[in-house]
């Protein structure tokens, strides 16, 4: 079977972290990141509409994104970088070359995503440098969620960021 794998130019990508989530035990994992947990989303739908909002950043509006492809790691040829700055509580990523992608390894649906042109990202997972997600304190409810960051600061939302990208598959 074929393995999947996007190609990115060299992109920059800033994610803003919320500072409430910030204690000095998070705070201390972020001196040293890893290989975070990064979906793309992509449309096939013609009726998709995305209302430009400057800053290359787009808001979803109407349509389906249908998908979405998740970068696993990046291959021989593919680097990133991750440094996190604490003075506007974000991390800025550094992606260039080929990342492995997870899941699409059936004929039928690389020839699908073999069509991206165009990747879009609204969020991420941070992970720290063994590429484990990096987790929250426990709720009230016992309950732990992964430390994530967002495109727009201070808010999740339907705002995308557009990133070039190439999807090959191959054995």
């Amino acid at each position: 079977m074929p393995s999947v794998f996007a190609k990115l130019p060299k992109t920059t990508l800033r994610f803003y972290l919320f500072p409430e989530d910030i204690s000095p035990p998070i705070e201390k994992k972020l001196t040293s990141l890893g290989w975070p947990e990064l979906d793309l989303r992509f449309s096939t739908d013609k009726k998709l509409k995305l209302e430009e909002l400057g800053d290359g950043k787009f808001k979803y509006i109407d349509g389906d994104f249908g998908d979405n492809i998740s970068l696993i790691e990046p291959t021989a040829s593919g680097s990133f970088s991750a440094l996190y700055d604490p003075t506007d509580c974000s991390i800025t990523y550094e992606f260039e070359g080929e990342f492995l992608v997870f899941g699409y390894t059936d004929e039928d649906s690389a020839a699908i995503y073999t069509g991206i042109k165009t990747g879009y990202a609204s969020g991420v997972q941070v992970a720290d440098a063994k590429g484990k997600s990096i987790k929250l304190p426990k709720n009230a409810y016992g309950m732990s969620s992964p430390l994530q960051g967002t495109v727009v600061k201070g808010e999740y939302g339907d705002v995308y960021v557009a990133i070039d990208v190439s999807v090959t598959s191959r054995d």
